[in-house]
């Protein structure tokens, strides 16, 4: 049997400390930046919803999570446009198994920032 979606949902507080580098003056707006650090983040609710074509399982306080976590941010580019990375170091679940195997999984985000100037 397949299934239409799986999907895990995670709210969080994130504290983010960087060490910022840019070349800007009081008179250009348009500059490099790079900034990197770590976040803290704490995860206050989770959920998560598998459909498939015979039912729907939505499971909410799940206990597995690993509430705290920490990662490495870096954003870096020109001007308004920046790309944003974040990975994770430690897992998501803790001690969640499947099929007798630890559930290794790592939040790794990519993005583009944009900043208003």
């Amino acid at each position: 049997m397949n299934f239409n979606s799986n999907k895990l949902t995670l709210k969080s507080i994130d504290i983010p400390i960087e060490i910022r580098w840019r070349n800007s003056t009081s008179a250009k707006f348009k500059f490099w930046r790079i900034y990197s650090g770590v976040k803290f983040s704490y995860i206050t609710s989770g959920k998560s919803k598998y459909k498939n074509s015979l039912e729907t399982v939505e499971t909410k306080n799940i206990t597995e999570l690993n509430r705290f976590q920490t990662g490495l941010t870096l954003a870096a580019g020109y001007g308004t446009w920046n790309l944003y990375l974040y990975y994770a170091l430690n897992p998501i679940f803790n001690k969640a198994l499947l099929n007798n195997t630890a559930v290794n999984l790592k939040q790794f985000n990519i993005g583009v920032k944009f900043y208003i100037m």
